[in-house]
């Protein structure tokens, strides 16, 4: 079963990467893109916030859209991790520079944001993980919001979510939603209802582990 959902996260892969190269910088278009980096850092319901030591994250922002790569470490072995794409389309609104957790969901109609399912990852052995994820211009996959990515100059955020080891008869959906594999009490009640109840229950207590942040 892992061998099967590690080719399925290697053909994404692939296929992100393919989409991404479409949009890489090049000799005869170089202005058409923008490349940025970011450090990863441990989500601040953690508590204090930390780099995290060999890890890295790039966006690149395209006409069509953003492609997000995040390589990273100090994960959980074998646990499941999802990426979350957070798009704040008027982050000039937000009450804090950059944007926060209180800005995206108590604000979300000024600051126009949004999320949406970027990808999914076993971690390896040694705790390491890469998660890619082209996010074209409009519509999010598993939309919070239904507001999508409005503009280019959007404050994005790539959220990393601990879903625990692979829960038997669910393994899909731990890779591909918020919710699959959580415990009740690790789910917000503050969170959209569509969000609760998209993907099934679990024991595990779920939690945001880590997060990268590019500020337009």
């Amino acid at each position: 079963m892992i061998s099967c959902i590690l080719n399925s996260g290697i053909r994404r892969f692939v296929f992100t990467a393919v989409m991404a190269a479409q949009f890489l910088p090049t000799a005869a278009g170089a202005n058409s893109t923008t490349v940025e980096r970011a450090a990863v850092r441990t989500h601040p319901s953690q508590g204090e916030v930390v780099g995290v030591d060999g890890a890295n994250a790039r966006l690149v922002r395209s006409s069509e859209g953003i492609f997000v790569d995040v390589v990273t470490s100090g994960l959980i072995p074998e646990n499941v991790y999802t990426a979350w794409i957070v798009a704040i389309n008027a982050p000039e609104r937000c009450e804090n520079a950059p944007c926060t957790s209180d800005d995206v969901m108590k604000l979300t109609d000024i600051v126009q944001s949004d999320l949406g399912f970027g990808d999914g990852k076993v971690a390896g052995p040694n705790g390491r993980a890469r998660f890619t994820a082209f996010q074209p211009i409009g519509e999010m996959n598993r939309s919070w919001f239904g507001r999508g990515l409005q503009d280019l100059d959007a404050e994005v955020h790539v959220v990393l979510r601990d879903h625990g080891p692979l829960q038997p008869g669910i393994e899909a959906d731990m890779l591909s939603t918020f919710r699959a594999g959580c415990s009740d009490a690790s789910v917000p009640k503050t969170l959209p209802m569509t969000v609760r109840s998209d993907g099934p229950s679990g024991s595990y207590a779920c939690a945001n582990v880590q997060a990268a942040i590019f500020a337009p």
